[in-house]
């Protein structure tokens, strides 16, 4: 099997899983998880009336767009256990798999990355000082393969 098609199918499960589980944790939605991080933000940078709307402009574009890519990618892992399934790897159905993931992500990513800038700029020098500084801090706290992720040296 080609390397990138083990990496577009390592990627496209991976995807599929963290649709999967991205709601799981004690928060009963995404919705409720969404409204406690827009209270905290709101709290923790004293966000005014004017960034708190687009905190949650953000927010909902974030839930809608999940949303969007569960439906879409619902049968994903389906799709890969069925090529998994046969004695020789369809790379072409693998790639078209990868290809419809990679095109909702293109299609979404000026949608989401608008929604930041509108609430990221409406924020002055100091609350984007704490933003930046939170980011930094928790930069490699997803990661359970180290600082550098799943390619290190």
């Amino acid at each position: 099997m080609k390397r990138l098609t083990k990496f577009s199918l390592i990627g496209a499960g991976a995807l599929a899983m963290v649709t999967a589980i991205s709601g799981c944790s004690h928060f009963k939605s995404p919705e409720d998880r969404a409204q406690w991080m827009v209270d905290k933000v709101s709290s923790k940078l004293e966000l005014t009336e004017v960034q708190q709307v687009k905190l949650k402009a953000l927010s909902d574009e974030m839930l809608s767009t999940r949303k969007e890519m569960k439906l879409k990618f619902g049968d994903s892992r389906e799709q890969v256990m069925a090529l998994l399934d046969q004695p020789t790897l369809d790379q072409d159905k693998a790639i078209d798999i990868v290809k419809s993931h990679t095109k909702m992500v293109d299609d979404k990513a000026p949608v989401m990355v608008a929604a930041f800038a509108d609430f990221y700029d409406s924020l002055d020098a100091e609350q984007q000082a704490e933003v930046r500084e939170f980011m930094q801090k928790h930069k490699d706290r997803h990661s359970h393969h180290g600082p550098r992720g799943f390619f290190r040296d």
